[in-house]
């Protein structure tokens, strides 16, 4: 599924792009090279599908993911890195793709639990039995690693994928803010702007602002 929702070219999903497909793919709960078929074959799923994909773009028109990302909220200088435009994207906007650990919501966190999506001896799409002990019953969400299963494959699901499926080795994925000055994901997040971005770890070594102490100050 990611590969066609995140074809360009496909006049079903365009615009979406692999970001975007990521993200959605795992609010609803399904791996990410997860084929068409598999979803269009069982009717609650593809509903959730359908319907899910609306709600799911209009975040990006909605006045709150505006006035979180797309405003003057951290600087009113236009060069200055939108320090608090990337915070609220990332803890909020950007699920999985490219991410180390996510914070799950507790009724996906039980969807994945009782489809045994959590469990790295199941196979997606097989019947499963979940311990009731599995499940989440007090907390409002929980977080979980985020893995690499192959060249740009990212989930936070666990189960093994049937055959034909593409897969790759499971790796914990490094997570974009170790990426420096590179453009990555977001609305504050390209080159240009990030060149203006703080090297907190630089401006350490430098030392602390200020006069150095000469002959005759008191230290």
């Amino acid at each position: 599924m990611v590969d066609i929702m995140g074809n360009r070219d496909n006049q079903a999903f365009a615009g979406i792009g692999r970001h975007l497909a990521h993200d959605f793919l795992h609010l609803q709960g399904l791996f990410p090279t997860t084929p068409p078929l598999f979803v269009c074959q069982d009717g609650n799923r593809f509903n959730s599908f359908k319907s899910g994909i609306g709600s799911y773009m209009a975040i990006w028109s909605n006045i709150d993911y505006l006035r979180k990302t797309a405003n003057s909220v951290n600087s009113h200088n236009p060069l200055a890195y939108n320090t608090k435009s990337f915070t609220n994207y990332f803890s909020s906007y950007l699920h999985v793709f490219r991410r180390s650990q996510t914070e799950v919501s507790v009724d996906l966190y039980n969807q994945m639990v009782g489809e045994g999506l959590l469990n790295p001896a199941h196979v997606i799409g097989q019947p499963y039995e979940a311990n009731e002990s599995e499940f989440e019953r007090v907390r409002r969400s929980k977080w979980l690693p985020v893995y690499q299963r192959g060249k740009d494959i990212y989930t936070v699901i666990c189960a093994r994928c049937p055959d034909g499926w593409q897969d790759g080795p499971k790796v914990t994925n490094t997570d974009l803010r170790l990426d420096g000055y590179k453009t990555t994901i977001g609305v504050a997040e390209f080159r240009e702007v990030k060149n203006n971005k703080i090297n907190c770890v630089d401006s350490e070594s430098r030392g602390q602002v200020g006069r150095r102490p000469g002959v005759g100050d008191l230290v």
